[in-house]
């Protein structure tokens, strides 16, 4: 009989709770509203309280310098230029293993031709990929004063490498015989080392015109 009331009272009070539940709701959200009214009178429109927070902008790797070109194949070439060194170590290691089969006469001589010029050839050819992709650019940085260049390139490692430069030691595009229409096109300069830079703007990635014809030359994307 007492377990009949204990569970009687337990189940009144589980029946109350959610009218309760409900009241205490509506009465914080009624608070929540006249903070909101109290606030929004002493500080401003409601509206602002409201709204989210504006991010900021989020700033240049280099203070006093904006971005103007972002390759948007910079992460397949450095791979690429990676891939290339592990290739090239296999290449050599396979070379002295060919020379341990010809001590055990498990190889003919002519086989351990075949192997050193196939390797020879092979460093050749990782060796121009690889002079070729370390000058290939990556970002352009403006400076605010328009005056300077940060050249962001690959690296025969396949590293990045920050180089700055005066806008005045870059060619104007019509002073050269480049074309931004092309493919893959040299950006030159009057002096330095390199003399020559690789960039690709046929695919997209230039983020301000303006910009870009700062460095460049007015008629840059008018050329043909």
């Amino acid at each position: 009989m007492l377990a009949n009331l204990l569970r009687q009272q337990g189940l009144s009070r589980l029946v109350k709770r959610p009218l309760n539940l409900k009241l205490e709701v509506r009465n914080c959200q009624v608070n929540f509203q006249n903070y909101l009214h109290l606030s929004a009178s002493g500080r401003g429109d409601l509206k602002d309280l409201v709204e989210k927070p504006v991010k900021p902008k989020q700033a240049s790797k280099f203070p006093g310098f904006d971005p103007v070109f972002l390759s948007p194949h910079i992460g397949t070439i450095r791979f690429f230029t990676r891939l290339k060194l592990y290739q090239s170590a296999l290449v050599l290691a396979v070379f002295p293993f060919s020379l341990q089969l010809l001590r055990t006469e498990q190889i003919l001589p002519s086989q351990v031709g075949i192997v050193a010029g196939f390797a020879g050839l092979t460093l050749v050819v990782l060796g121009l990929v690889g002079e070729y992709f370390r000058k290939f650019v990556g970002i352009l940085y403006l400076s605010e004063d328009q005056s300077q260049v940060i050249v962001s390139h690959n690296t025969f490692f396949g590293k990045r490498k920050d180089v700055t430069i005066d806008v005045e030691n870059i060619m104007p595009i019509a002073d050269t015989p480049e074309n931004v229409n092309d493919l893959v096109w040299k950006i030159r300069l009057y002096q330095g080392d390199p003399k020559s830079f690789y960039i690709c703007t046929r695919a997209g990635g230039i983020l301000s015109r303006k910009g870009f014809r700062e460095i460049f030359g007015e008629d840059s994307f008018e050329k043909k």
